[in-house]
């Protein structure tokens, strides 16, 4: 799954980047450099990219809900983003802060609606 933004891109903060080898596909969550942005189209390589850093509700991928760790993704719970897999867990073990849950899902979803605030996980 693709991430879904459910806020209007208005209100959406973003910044343009020039697509690296391999490109950029469309609303797939991506670490361009310190922070965690979802793009908003497929780019090719050398194109400019627009790159949302900062959006109030999104829907993107995460590590698969259980019984065991539902609790770990109740509202206001830390999330970050596990580059490796392109998704967001609620284990932060080497990966970069990127925000908060603003809504609960369900035993077996694997997604889950954010707050995505990219620049969470940049430190001075």
């Amino acid at each position: 799954m693709a991430c879904s933004i459910c806020s209007p891109q208005e209100v959406c903060q973003n910044f343009e980047y020039t697509a690296p080898s391999g490109g950029y596909v469309a609303w797939t969550m991506y670490l361009i450099n310190d922070t965690v942005c979802v793009n908003k189209a497929t780019t090719a390589v050398g194109e400019e990219a627009v790159m949302y850093y900062w959006i109030p509700k999104v829907i993107v991928d995460c590590l698969t809900i259980t019984a065991g760790n539902i609790a770990n993704y109740d509202e206001g719970s830390k999330v970050y983003f596990d580059s490796t897999n392109n998704r967001v867990t609620h284990v932060s073990a080497a990966w970069q802060l990127c925000g908060i849950v603003t809504v609960r899902p369900t035993a077996d979803d694997t997604t889950v609606e954010i707050q995505l605030d990219g620049m969470l996980g940049i430190v001075a």
